[in-house]
């Protein structure tokens, strides 16, 4: 489990060094690699293993990082398919022959990512009982 992390950690700058390279094909090569890493091997099984440390940790601070990986894993996705379609709007263009390529960085049927909202904050409760 030690191992995949960093590896996705590595492949995060790629993309944006290629862009900034002046490559933008290259950079929506590694956005679609590193979505692929991520959907056909850390979400497939990162999920089932930390749902067994949450059921078998003893301590809240296993369980609770358990669901935050998965959770992280579950916001990289969204944006990693975010910054994909919009590199790849932003190659391609509405007015390209090849026309905006919206689908890049999900899989095929897949529904579009939801859109991360900011939760709404509990009132502040008053010092006095």
């Amino acid at each position: 489990m030690a191992l995949e992390p960093e590896f996705m950690a590595r492949r995060c700058g790629a993309p944006a060094a290629a862009w900034g390279r002046g490559a933008p094909e290259a950079a929506l090569d590694l956005l679609e690699r590193q979505r692929a890493f991520l959907n056909r091997h850390l979400l497939r099984w990162v999920p089932a293993f930390c749902e067994d440390v949450r059921r078998l940790a003893r301590t809240d601070f296993h369980r609770g990082l358990a669901r935050l990986t998965v959770g992280f894993l579950r916001m990289d996705r969204e944006i990693v398919a975010r910054v994909a379609e919009a590199a790849a709007n932003a190659v391609t263009g509405p007015g390209s022959p090849l026309g905006p390529r919206a689908s890049v960085g999900r899989e095929v049927g897949a529904p579009p990512p939801r859109r991360l909202r900011a939760r709404a904050r509990p009132p502040a409760r008053s010092a006095r009982p």
